[in-house]
């Protein structure tokens, strides 16, 4: 994961995993860690604009391996194997289902 940097943006303060090295972990599928200052999500905020994400798929050569980082972090996300590390979004919008996908290999 890395350890815990400080970052501000305006009112905005949180702290984010960053490795030592600036990579992201397992090529992008592991999620780098974020803790919000204060007691309101940023989120909270923005106006409502109708997009929701409805599932994210994963997929990595070492998917038994991301998995079980995954579970540990308490993620509900399950990891397929996969020639490269690759994400892939599935949105509900206004203008009806999108897709996003990393289509290059992450990391």
């Amino acid at each position: 994961m890395g350890p815990w940097e400080p970052f501000q943006r305006g009112d905005l303060s949180w702290q984010l995993t960053v490795r030592t090295d600036g990579t992201l972990p397992a090529g992008g599928v592991v999620p780098s860690l974020i803790c919000w200052a204060g007691s309101a999500h940023p989120a909270a905020r923005l106006p409502d604009l109708g997009v929701s994400l409805e599932a994210l798929e994963l997929e990595h050569p070492r998917a038994s391996e991301i998995q079980r980082q995954l579970d540990a972090l308490g993620l509900t996300g399950r990891c397929s194997p996969g020639p490269v590390p690759r994400l892939t979004a599935h949105l509900r919008t206004p203008h009806g289902p999108r897709t996003l996908r990393s289509d290059e290999p992450l990391g």
